[in-house]
């Protein structure tokens, strides 16, 4: 996972994998955010309390 990561951040444009397959994504403005600030505030929500956070870094969000 760290050399896709560091793949992608090379990468002009955006990529997903989807079940083990690196996928091309179209842009990362409008809906695709507000989806991603969507799901890490939820994610942020439910770690409340707990050790765990999460990172939203772009429009990618990385739990940890």
């Amino acid at each position: 996972m760290a050399e896709l990561l560091a793949w992608e951040q090379q990468q002009a444009e955006g990529h997903d994998l989807f079940r083990g397959e690196i996928l091309a994504i179209v842009g990362r403005a409008g809906r695709h955010n507000r989806i991603i600030g969507n799901l890490a505030s939820r994610f942020v929500d439910h770690l409340d309390g707990t050790p765990c956070q999460i990172f939203a870094q772009g429009s990618e969000s990385i739990g940890r």
